[in-house]
């Protein structure tokens, strides 16, 4: 389990196709100190280091990501060089977003993004199956950040929903990034069901 508080932001260092899975490597410092078999919130996924190769400086992990995965993510269709990245929730310490699992609902895509007196947003668009899930001043997790829903807007035809976002969020995370028709990762708060 995840916060979607992101603790640092990582490049991927390479991308390989074994048979039908795909394997990444995201090179972090060593303060990590992860192990064979971690979990880590890559992007808002939910991954296993599934190995490690450790250099002076920085060690590189591997992850990989079977067809379910590249299915339901931004990994299948696009492979961003910058991720979002967290570590697990640790049990009895404070939880600054919200519960958030590491399985992503589906993909939506970035419609619009505007900067003006209403401040930063972003608005996305999804498969209206998962309307049932958003709520204004709900919860939801783009990428792998916890966010508020700030507005709610379903048509006959398109179902999308804009997130506000602070400075501190913007220069934290990939999410300033981000331009008109990217694909992103979401997890809709389950418990937010109408």
């Amino acid at each position: 389990m995840f916060t979607g508080i992101i603790e640092t932001t990582a490049r991927i260092d390479s991308k390989e196709n074994i048979g039908h899975n795909v394997r990444i490597a995201i090179e972090l410092d060593k303060k990590w100190k992860l192990k064979l078999g971690d979990s880590v919130a890559v992007a808002g996924v939910c991954l296993t280091v599934a190995e490690i190769k450790k250099n002076t400086k920085n060690n590189l992990y591997f992850f990989d990501m079977i067809p379910e995965t590249l299915e339901k993510t931004t990994f299948g269709k696009n492979i961003y060089p910058i991720v979002n990245i967290e570590r697990p929730m640790v049990y009895g310490a404070r939880v600054h977003g919200h519960i958030v699992s590491g399985h992503v609902n589906c993909v939506g895509t970035v419609t619009k993004i505007s900067d003006d007196k209403r401040g930063y947003r972003i608005e996305i668009a999804y498969p209206k199956k998962f309307k049932k899930y958003v709520i204004e001043k709900g919860s939801i997790v783009i990428n792998g950040t916890s966010l508020t829903i700030a507005e709610v807007k379903n048509s006959a035809s398109v179902a999308s929903l804009a997130v506000a976002l602070v400075p501190h969020t913007l220069k934290v995370t990939t999410l300033s990034n981000l331009e008109k028709g990217d694909i992103v990762n979401l997890e809709f708060d389950l418990s937010d069901k109408k």
